[in-house]
């Protein structure tokens, strides 16, 4: 049976969950998504016991923080992509995107070699590691497009907000 480690982090956009697998970063849930984690990791990795995080997961915990406060711009943090090679060749598109910079589903499509648009959006709107690979900043190509964490758009918005004005909060996510 494996050992999933969880650190709980606490942003301006609410509390969140991140799971780890041997060290490596699998999957980040915030609260009114843990049960659908738990089936994902259930089917991904199969039989597993939860623990409190180590030192080295609790050290990438503290790297959110740092983001939502514009002291970091980048992670330094190990993950595993638990899906399909589509789905993983697109996050790792989006994982490319750099910050403050937003790309489209065609933006994405282009770097990938395909125009399946609509699949492209099936998997950034899966993505398992919301922040952490960053599909807040893939829109649309007539509007902002949709997210599907936290406050859905409203968290979208306060995103691609923070990182335009260079981790300056711009108002309360919340609202």
């Amino acid at each position: 049976m494996k050992t999933i480690e969880q650190a709980q982090v606490d942003t301006c956009l609410g509390q969140f969950t991140i799971y780890a697998d041997e060290g490596s970063v699998v999957a980040i849930a915030f609260e009114e998504e843990w049960e659908k984690t738990e089936k994902f990791l259930d089917k991904q990795i199969g039989p597993h016991k939860t623990l409190p995080a180590g030192e080295r997961v609790k050290r990438y915990a503290q790297q959110f923080p740092e983001f939502f406060s514009g002291k970091r711009r980048d992670f330094e943090i190990p993950y595993t992509l638990y899906t399909t090679p589509f789905r993983k060749k697109v996050l790792e598109a989006v994982a490319s995107i750099p910050y403050g910079q937003v790309y489209s589903y065609k933006d994405i499509g282009q770097l990938i070699g395909s125009a399946g648009y609509r699949a492209i959006g099936g998997a950034v709107k899966n993505n398992p590691l919301p922040i952490l690979i960053p599909c807040h900043r893939v829109v649309g190509s007539s509007g902002i497009g949709g997210y599907s964490m936290a406050e859905g758009l409203k968290t979208k918005q306060f995103l691609l907000l923070l990182e335009k004005n260079n981790g300056q909060l711009v108002g309360d996510p919340n609202r």
